[in-house]
């Protein structure tokens, strides 16, 4: 990757991370849900939480790049085992997009999460991205 791209990501995954410490994971309206600066023609993605992170809590809020409204989206977690999550999706205009609640409940050993996010184009076609190694701090 070079690194223009490198440093468009940190942002937003900066500017996503400081959306949810300022929203506090709870209700917000769907403008505060926009991942800023978003490229509507980005590769689908997620940017928070970002791989090898800490939340603040067991219940997050995961956001990401390169959704249309065409699409599905379905989100798991693994700690010892998979576990689907049943939250709610806001796709934004740019195509940003955030799914919650997502719970992060493994203890121990297994407070070491992956959080998985597969995309259904209309056509079929499935997309898989993950954040591994996230870490709830509470």
């Amino acid at each position: 990757m070079n690194s223009r791209f490198m440093l468009r990501m940190l942002h937003v995954c900066t500017f996503a991370a400081m959306a949810i410490v300022w929203a506090g994971c709870g209700g917000s309206s769907s403008d505060d849900m926009d991942v800023a600066g978003a490229d509507p023609n980005a590769a689908f993605a997620i940017v928070y939480p970002p791989s090898h992170s800490t939340t603040d809590s067991n219940l997050v809020e995961v956001k990401g790049i390169g959704l249309r409204n065409e699409q599905s989206l379905s989100v798991s977690v693994f700690t010892d085992n998979w576990y689907a999550q049943a939250g709610e999706l806001h796709i934004s205009s740019n195509n940003s997009w955030s799914y919650k609640p997502v719970y992060l409940e493994g203890q121990g050993a297994f407070n070491n999460h992956t959080i998985k996010v597969t995309v259904t184009h209309t056509d079929g076609r499935t997309e898989t991205t993950t954040a591994t190694g996230v870490v709830r701090g509470n």
